[in-house]
């Protein structure tokens, strides 16, 4: 089977990858980029080859039986394509999760608390706000990247209400200001065929990375009812097809759990579900192939501890002064994905990644 993966250069496309040949050693897996990623000759061990291509010219070449959408652009390309080569969701379902403001009305909807969020369409209207503060500017529109700010006074509302107005991914859209929800992270990682759940997993943060608010760089695999049956309407709901994620706070002032938003692609710590056994790559084949996956909605993944060193865990711990996490490292049953990536190319991975933050 040929199978391409796209946005061949974030780690959980190496990931899925990995376990794609996991699953079936026959499979050629071909990584789709932009342009090719430096050192680009170690990733021979996680591709049979890697291509240079845009998704339209993809397409038309005709040289894969499936196509996996890694990115959210890439999803919605696919999508507004309508390749038949990729598992998608409904185009309907999909607008509203890639919408932050959608979701959080489907949310409010269906009786799933949510952060409070304040009316704003515009930066003029933001002189009626008195408080309470802090509040949270973040983009209404997914973009591929984190593009949040935290602000504790006015002046500073107004200007980060602007940036994120004014970043080209957000098409001028007008941001979401929500108050702060203070608590851990939560992850409902689901599966779906035509509707149905068929396979998930959840996870809470240990660590991420900006500290104000990014990718999860430490998480272990965990169980919360509300969280679960919260995310499983949502999804429900949106008769999804595919993978997903929903992403929750844990509101440490209410104990409510609190939708953050719905993430309709593979997410950034997909090894942590793959290494307790769900095989994402897997359940992606045999639903491409019209094979009817039994679902399996009791819990039945181990209790793992993943971590990212080198993808912002190490520059988090460091940049935080959290000195003391490094004690996890001296700790046993723990995974981190240099075993996947290989050590040389983790290392220049990291390397290359601090040389970009020091310009």
């Amino acid at each position: 089977m040929r199978i391409a993966v796209t946005d061949a250069s974030y780690k959980h496309a190496m990931a899925l990858a990995h376990y794609l040949r996991r699953f079936d050693p026959s499979f050629k897996v071909t990584g789709i980029t932009r342009s090719l990623p430096r050192f680009s000759s170690l990733y021979s061990g996680v591709y049979d080859q890697l291509l240079v291509a845009d998704l339209k010219d993809l397409l038309e070449m005709d040289s894969f039986d499936l196509i996996i959408p890694v990115g959210d652009a890439s999803v919605k390309l696919l999508s507004d394509l309508e390749c038949k080569q990729a598992i998608l969701p409904p185009k309907e379902s999909l607008a509203i999760a890639l919408s932050k403001r959608e979701s959080m009305k489907l949310a409010e909807s269906l009786g799933i608390p949510a952060p409070k969020t304040y009316p704003f369409q515009s930066a003029e209207e933001l002189k009626s706000y008195s408080g309470p503060f802090p509040v949270v500017v973040k983009a209404s529109l997914e973009a591929g990247r984190n593009i949040v700010h935290y602000v504790d006074d006015l002046e500073n509302l107004k200007k980060a209400y602007l940036s994120v107005q004014n970043d080209p991914s957000q098409k001028m859209a007008p941001p979401l200001v929500q108050e702060l929800v203070q608590g851990a992270g939560l992850g409902f990682f689901a599966f779906y065929q035509s509707g149905e759940l068929k396979r998930f997993y959840m996870h809470r943060r240990i660590r991420e990375y900006p500290l104000t608010g990014g990718s999860a760089t430490a998480a272990k695999t965990y169980y919360h009812q509300k969280a679960f049956d919260a995310g499983k309407k949502l999804l429900d709901t949106l008769q999804w097809n595919g993978p997903c994620m929903v992403e929750f706070k844990h509101d440490e002032k209410t104990d409510e759990i609190k939708l953050i938003e719905i993430n309709p692609k593979l997410w950034g710590s997909l090894e942590l579900g793959l290494a307790a056994g769900l095989n994402f790559g897997e359940y992606l084949v045999r639903a491409f192939r019209g094979e009817e996956l039994h679902p399996q909605l009791q819990k039945s993944y181990p209790d793992l501890h993943f971590y990212w060193p080198f993808e912002g865990d190490l520059f988090g711990i460091f940049a935080g002064a959290n000195f003391s996490c490094l004690a996890d490292y001296f700790q046993k049953g723990y995974q981190t994905n240099i075993k996947t990536n290989g050590m040389t190319l983790s290392f220049l991975r990291l390397a290359a990644d601090i040389k970009r933050k020091l310009r």
